[in-house]
């Protein structure tokens, strides 16, 4: 009986294992990823807004700072991230 006990045992540490060790590689692939879209991000607002503010239309300006202003309000963790501002 302590046998079975102990075989019943091995069986779930061993499952338990394997299902951390999946949980592991799914947060590796899901902070890789996060890091992707961060890299997508810098680059998106250095290509969109940083050149389009010093457009010489106006209207460009105007648009280009109010969908800034979009975009702080919808990533404001992000916003005030020192390498977007230099």
């Amino acid at each position: 009986m302590e046998a079975e006990r102990r075989r019943q045992l091995s069986k779930k540490t061993e499952s338990g294992l394997a299902a951390l060790e999946t949980l592991l590689s799914k947060q590796a692939e899901q902070k890789k990823h996060k890091l992707e879209l961060e890299d997508l991000m810098k680059g998106l607002f250095s290509s969109i807004f940083v050149h389009r503010c010093r457009d010489v239309r106006p209207e460009i300006r105007a648009l280009s700072i109010s969908e800034l202003g979009v975009w702080l309000k919808e990533y404001r963790y992000r916003a005030m991230c020192i390498h977007l501002l230099l």
